[in-house]
């Protein structure tokens, strides 16, 4: 059910030159062995103004008629307020995925409301809130609600911890992860850590590996 974490600041919009985090992840559920792989791309039209793209696969023996499920996003996210220590943004798009509810069409749209704020006198550490609400064709709502903290422990690292949430027709589930960035000079990183359910299912754990770069590396 559970969609792929989003950027580590997804309020702020990504440097000129762009930012793609292409993540994969490998765990077990009560039916075996799954693979995710996803991806974010971000590139800014101007300094307020970004096109985001969102894809996700996930090869899953539990879904026992296909085996795989997947879905994505495109949208425009604009910066609304921005300063020094905080920042707040909203992004529209559409959306499609592969398996849809009984009564619902594959694409639909998205809304979402985007908020970051620095923490600590260095502004080393930050607080990231994304809310979404999405609508399917057939009248069917969809709720997210992503929720990152980090911090930066020197030019590196990049310590986070986050917790997404997922809500439709009734069916809720909650995700946690915990991952460390290493960067280097040149603004690149790899990303890897540990994510699990943390509602009332299977703990469901995977390893998480992520590279980061610029569109095109």
């Amino acid at each position: 059910m559970l969609a792929p974490a989003p950027a580590s600041a997804g309020a702020w919009i990504a440097p000129p030159e762009g930012q793609q985090i292409w993540t994969n992840a490998v765990g077990e559920n009560e039916a075996g062995v799954f693979s995710e792989t996803s991806a974010y791309w971000e590139q800014p039209i101007e300094p307020r103004v970004a096109f985001v793209a969102a894809p996700w696969y996930v090869n899953d023996p539990a879904d026992a008629e296909h085996g795989w499920r997947a879905e994505a996003t495109v949208g425009l996210k604009a910066a609304l307020v921005r300063g020094r220590a905080g920042v707040m943004a909203v992004q529209a798009g559409a959306t499609w995925r592969s398996d849809p509810e009984r009564g619902c069409g594959e694409a639909g749209a998205e809304l979402r409301w985007l908020g970051g704020l620095s923490l600590g006198p260095s502004g080393a550490g930050f607080l990231n809130v994304e809310a979404a609400e999405r609508l399917a064709s057939g009248g069917c709502p969809h709720q997210r609600l992503d929720v990152t903290l980090g911090y930066h422990a020197g030019p590196h690292w990049l310590g986070m911890a986050q917790v997404f949430t997922d809500a439709r027709r009734g069916q809720e589930a909650l995700q946690g992860q915990l991952t460390v960035v290493r960067i280097n000079d040149q603004g690149r990183g790899v990303q890897f850590g540990v994510r699990a359910r943390l509602d009332d299912g299977r703990p469901e754990p995977a390893l998480v590996l992520a590279f980061w770069g610029r569109p095109g590396d």
